[in-house]
């Protein structure tokens, strides 16, 4: 999973450099800003503060909330472990869509990188779903939180994207 929220976190980041030329915005608050504007469901303060964390040099360290939820095996009861399974599954698709999406941004194909990055929204999205229809408390609610926050984000992002 902590391959899956760096490429999350690196199509942001790139998202937000795109943008940041595109819409004539010269600082990362402005971005966020211009962002939140667009999409009531952004956070600008969050949006700010992952922004100017990371850039597309630096290495993203991403706490390992997926892998110690999956070590809690031995506690967990069937139902979570099996929505836990499906979420694993759901986040390998998120990589790819993001993975995706960063690749269809930076060669400027717009549509295909909106594109990719809706599913990757959809997909992350869905976690907390499959949680709620199981009747099962997430042990992940808080990484599921920051990566539909993220999500969310990179989405209000491409869609400045002129």
């Amino acid at each position: 999973m902590r391959q899956s929220m760096s490429s999350l976190i690196s199509a942001l980041a790139i998202v937000a450099i795109l943008v940041l030329h595109s819409v004539d915005a010269s600082t990362v608050e402005a971005t966020c800003k211009a962002a939140a504007e667009s999409d009531k469901h952004v956070i600008n303060e969050f949006c700010v503060q992952e922004l100017s964390k990371h850039t597309l040099t630096a290495p993203v360290q991403m706490p390992g909330v997926w892998p110690s939820a999956l070590q809690t095996k031995a506690g967990t009861d069937d139902k979570t472990l099996d929505v836990l399974l499906q979420c694993q599954a759901a986040y390998t698709d998120v990589e790819y869509s993001f993975s995706r999406a960063r690749n269809e941004i930076s060669l400027r194909n717009y549509a295909e990188g909106k594109e990719a990055v809706g599913i990757a929204t959809k997909l992350v999205k869905s976690c907390e779903g499959r949680f709620a229809k199981a009747k099962v408390q997430s042990p992940v609610a808080a990484h599921n939180w920051y990566s539909e926050q993220i999500a969310t984000i990179c989405m209000a992002i491409t869609n400045l994207i002129k």
